[in-house]
């Protein structure tokens, strides 16, 4: 009987290990329950995804607290046509909903640049408040190819996601990382990484990046360091 007893708890105890994981994995902002669509799927499977369609429900509601009644209505219709031109242009690529399959490409990149143009919209809001960081940034020297995209939020906070590939070998590199900045200048550390320092600093439509300690988001000798321009 003790064995059993003992054998049980072990049970239980895994039971809600397993359950707290679930409960900590992100969610996005629509129930996961049932989902059925492949772009659902894709989403609910993809914590990066998650994250994303997060931010971007999170930025909705954000840049309604600095519009009037007219325009947010026409950003309301605005977000549910870009919703039902995610599902169908990531719904009919082909290939399997694999964590870095087609449809999960598709979804970054649909994601990002929504992120990104909202992030202009609030910019024009904000008028002569800041120079006007928002956008996507393109980087290519030395067989380093990388992409930044930089979002300023309504509250004045920055997310900054940054990929790169290193030719020959292929090294990659995922930086994200949430600061508080304004101006030409924001630094901040890596989401999944405290030690991986970043500094930005921007020149009219250039953004010089300089990190330390960033081994951990980079594989082999990939680098995020460089020029990006828009």
């Amino acid at each position: 009987m003790p064995g059993i007893r003992l054998a049980a708890f072990f049970v239980a105890a895994l039971c809600a290990g397993e359950a707290a994981a679930q409960n900590d994995r992100p969610r996005p902002s629509f129930d996961c329950t049932g989902v059925e669509h492949r772009v659902h799927m894709t989403i609910c499977n993809s914590q990066d995804l998650s994250e994303l369609d997060r931010d971007l429900a999170r930025y909705v509601l954000a840049l309604k607290t600095v519009l009037g009644d007219e325009a947010v209505r026409a950003l309301d219709a605005g977000q549910v046509a870009w919703e039902r031109a995610r599902d169908r242009q990531c719904n009919r690529v082909i290939g399997e909903i694999d964590p870095d399959g087609p449809v999960y490409r598709c979804l970054m990149a649909m994601y990002r640049a929504r992120l990104v143009q909202l992030a202009q919209q609030n910019d024009r809001l904000r008028g002569g408040r800041g120079r006007p960081i928002s956008g996507y940034y393109r980087f290519v020297d030395k067989g380093v190819s990388g992409e930044m995209w930089v979002i300023g939020w309504p509250e004045q906070t920055v997310t900054v996601m940054i990929d790169t590939l290193t030719l020959p070998d292929a090294p990659t590199c995922a930086f994200r990382m949430e600061t508080v900045g304004e101006g030409n200048r924001v630094e901040g550390f890596s989401q999944s990484a405290p030690e991986c320092r970043v500094s930005i600093t921007f020149e009219g439509r250039a953004a010089s990046v300089e990190s330390a300690n960033c081994a951990a988001v980079c594989v082999l000798n990939g680098r995020i360091d460089g020029v990006y321009r828009r």
